[in-house]
């Protein structure tokens, strides 16, 4: 029987791929999205940025003290991220139960259609 293996920690390369690869999406969206949607998208962005910017100054892969001195940023972005998250889970939500609404609309006005 084999022993189970643990997967290796992120390195701190990987967390600053994952954290461009996020504002890399979190831009293009906000460029693409129009009216209210826009601002969770951008408040998110301008807090991954900040830290990519803070990262930016200092090279994570040489300095692992440097990397931990970015800890509370992480913490703040990794905050509005979940924010981001359960937003985007609320908004999908809506548009799901909007879905149902417009089929039940559709429905009506075919059906209906043919008496009026």
């Amino acid at each position: 029987m084999s022993t189970p293996t643990t997967p290796p920690l992120p390195t701190e390369a990987d967390v600053y791929a994952a954290y461009q690869s996020l504002l890399d999406v979190l831009n293009a969206e906000c460029k693409a999205a129009t009216g209210a949607a826009t601002l969770p998208l951008n408040d998110a962005a301008q807090v991954v940025s900040d830290l990519m910017s803070d990262q930016n100054k200092i090279d994570l892969q040489a300095n692992t003290a440097a990397f931990t001195a970015l800890t509370p940023g992480m913490k703040t972005a990794n905050a509005a991220i979940k924010d981001l998250k359960a937003q985007i889970a609320s908004i999908a939500a809506g548009i799901s139960n909007v879905g149902k609404i417009e089929g039940a609309i559709n429905q009506v006005l075919q059906l209906t259609g043919k008496f009026l």
